[in-house]
């Protein structure tokens, strides 16, 4: 179980923390249900809040919503969608929290979707990673532009 491991993705400085807060009691066959809550903190060249968070109307004459847990954030999702509160002139109304609260059917389903959380946490942190290294791939003369200068690049 991946509770108090670290998962090594690579040396580029890019990180955070996983805490997950579980329920204390526990009692097989007789519970209906399994909670547990998960807050991203500590990023290191990744913002805390990357859990997606989609605006669902309650109440469209009164204008109360909730925000129902979407999915961990892709790249684009976190340089896209605002924190704490979807963009009111954006769609899809989409935010993005530092933690989520979850309840289960049971324990065993509960611990099938922490271990999933974990992988697409650890794969949105590989894929900026992966995204950090660049090379040219194409270098086209448009109209009449001066000698190019090799040695320019991006930063």
């Amino acid at each position: 179980m991946p509770d108090s491991s670290s998962i090594s993705i690579g040396d580029y400085g890019r990180g955070l923390y996983l805490k997950r807060y579980t329920q204390t009691r526990t009692n097989a066959n007789s519970i209906d249900g399994f909670r547990f809550k998960v807050e991203a903190y500590g990023g290191n060249n990744i913002p805390n809040k990357i859990f997606r968070y989609a605006k669902e109307d309650l109440n469209a004459r009164e204008a109360t919503y909730r925000l129902a847990f979407d999915g961990v954030c892709s790249p684009s999702d976190i340089e896209e969608y605002p924190e704490d509160e979807p963009n009111p002139e954006g769609f899809p109304q989409f935010c993005r929290l530092d933690y989520v609260d979850l309840v289960f059917r049971s324990q065993s389903v509960a611990e099938d979707a922490w271990q999933i959380l974990v992988e697409e946490v650890t794969n949105l942190v590989s894929t900026l990673n992966i995204m950090d290294v660049m090379e040219p791939s194409d270098n086209l003369k448009i109209g009449d532009p001066p000698p190019a200068d090799s040695s320019s690049s991006i930063g």
